[in-house]
């Protein structure tokens, strides 16, 4: 409804003119009476009507007098003025104050209803001018933010006309911090959720005193805030108003914030370390505030190293190959826990995986016809990786793969078991190799696997570890390495152990073999 306010002397004409019209037909309401130009003065400030009828005539201050008063400081109310006389004089002032209509007491009805409803269709036409207007500035606004956040502007960081920019845009602050907003899963209605909370967002802080400015990052919503998110208090009340903005949508959405960058010139690099953390909180599903803790915003320091992919990928190759497509899912499950530790966002996860699965299969399909077939047959298998959404669904395309593994490969056989087993021990005979440790590798009971390699090679474990670590005795004590040497690069803690082994193996001791080998 638009306001009407009625100002005259005589109560009989005021009661008159509120009660005689349909005000409500015509989209108006009576928001209020005076009976002199003080009170109308004081109405007006109050009241912000959009159209006000005055009477000409008034003691102390006339209705000419009023209007030249509030025209000074209100250029949008409309004005309707009342006259007992037909005074040129009058009408040529008014035209000069932008009257609307001018109307001899007594007032015909079908005259003033005339002047209502055109002067309605005005204001209706204002409105939607001033709200094309609005929405141009707004969206003009929000292309220049996004233009310095995106680092799409032709002006360098340093340029001076950032200051300029934002004095125009009223963002003249001691801080910019860019904050992204998403929606936490994928859905059909995301889209539709999102530019309601956008929508939302953009009404509370128009106007350029506000504390933060709106601009469009898709497929997300991008603020910019006023000096940064500085204190733990300061976190909880953004969180706050975010949640309260946001209603019933809240536990759908997810942000993350930038670095504060100290002008309008240098936000690009807010929005890419927002960019990048956002990322990361939407790959691994994080749940809790919309806005992460203050201290996920202040950088990836402290973060745990990155997993070792070639030992994960010769871990996945054992389990793998023997069958055991539980101990690959852990070995995964295992790799992507330690990912998030290091702090990898989703593409350096997904590179990650792939890369690792990768030379999993590769190894594999050496020696196992079926692991061959699986990426013959399925070449995308792999490249796949990098179209998973989020942590979640990468673990279960990852599960999958071992899967089809498994059920290419058939039960796990004994043989292979120990040829993984003796695999193992030649890449690894320096180190200390116990039976305990590839029955953890393997996922068997240690008495159990020590039955199955006696069985398989005729030797007990630790046997089977000498002999390997003899014949690589044998070759570097050839070559003229020292006794000591050579006993500590084949994985034996003290010289006397050694030369007490390698004698019962060899038949002599290592000091007679290398006199005996080295010059040969």
């Amino acid at each position: 409804m638009y306001k009407v306010l009625i100002v005259d002397d005589e109560p009989q004409i005021r009661e008159g003119m509120r009660t005689i019209i349909d005000w409500h037909s015509f989209g108006f309401r009576v928001c209020g009476i005076a009976a002199n130009g003080r009170e109308a003065l004081e109405e007006h400030e109050r009241q912000a009507p959009d159209l006000m009828i005055v009477d000409i005539r008034m003691p102390g201050m006339d209705g000419l007098k009023l209007i030249e008063r509030i025209r000074e400081k209100d250029e949008g109310v409309h004005f309707l003025i009342l006259s007992g006389y037909s005074d040129f004089d009058y009408a040529k002032k008014a035209i000069d104050y932008r009257v609307d209509g001018y109307l001899l007491k007594p007032v015909d009805e079908d005259e003033l209803t005339g002047f209502i409803a055109r002067i309605r269709d005005m204001l209706v036409a204002e409105y939607e001018k001033r709200r094309q207007s609005e929405a141009e500035e707004q969206w003009r606004r929000e292309q220049a933010i996004r233009s310095a956040a995106c680092g799409t502007s032709p002006l360098s960081a340093d340029d001076p006309s950032w200051d300029a920019l934002a004095a125009r845009l009223g963002m003249e602050w001691n801080g910019y911090q860019v904050v992204l907003l998403a929606a936490k899963r994928g859905g059909e209605d995301d889209g539709r959720l999102l530019a309601s909370v956008k929508r939302k967002l953009a009404e509370r802080f128009a106007g350029q005193s506000a504390t933060a400015a709106v601009f469009p990052a898709d497929p997300y919503i991008g603020l910019v805030i006023r000096d940064g998110i500085r204190g733990c208090r300061e976190a909880r009340e953004w969180n706050e108003t975010l949640r309260g903005l946001c209603g019933e949508a809240a536990d759908r959405i997810v942000g993350a914030c930038g670095d504060i960058a100290v002008s309008l010139g240098r936000i690009d690099r807010s929005f890419a370390s927002a960019s990048r953390r956002l990322n990361r909180r939407l790959f691994w599903c994080e749940d809790g505030d919309i806005l992460p803790p203050l201290s996920d915003g202040a950088g990836e320091t402290g973060a745990s190293p990155a997993p070792d992919a070639e030992k994960i990928a010769d871990e996945l190759f054992l389990a793998l190959d023997i069958g055991r497509r539980e101990a690959a899912a852990r070995i995964a499950n295992d790799a992507l826990k330690a990912m998030e530790q290091s702090g990898m966002d989703g593409p350096e996860c997904r590179s990650a995986a792939a890369h690792i699965a990768s030379a999993a299969l590769h190894k594999l399909s050496a020696v196992n016809a079926a692991a061959a077939s699986l990426l013959r047959e399925r070449p995308d298998i792999l490249s796949d990786i990098y179209e998973t959404a989020d942590a979640e669904s990468l673990r279960r395309h990852l599960n999958g793969i071992w899967e089809a593994v498994a059920e290419r490969s058939g039960a796990a056989q004994p043989e292979r078991i120990v040829k993984q087993m003796k695999e193992l021990i030649r890449r690894n005979y320096d180190q200390n190799l116990k039976l305990e440790t590839l029955a953890e590798v393997f996922h068997y009971n240690s008495g159990y696997l020590g039955k199955l390699f006696k069985s398989e090679t005729g030797d007990y474990f630790n046997n089977y570890v000498d002999k390997v670590r003899m014949e690589k005795a044998k070759e570097l004590l050839a070559q003229g390495l020292k006794v000591h040497q050579v006993a500590e690069r084949v994985g034996y803690a003290t010289v006397d152990y050694f030369y007490s082994k390698f004698k019962k193996y060899a038949g002599k001791s290592p000091s007679a073999f290398r006199g005996k080998h080295s010059g040969e």
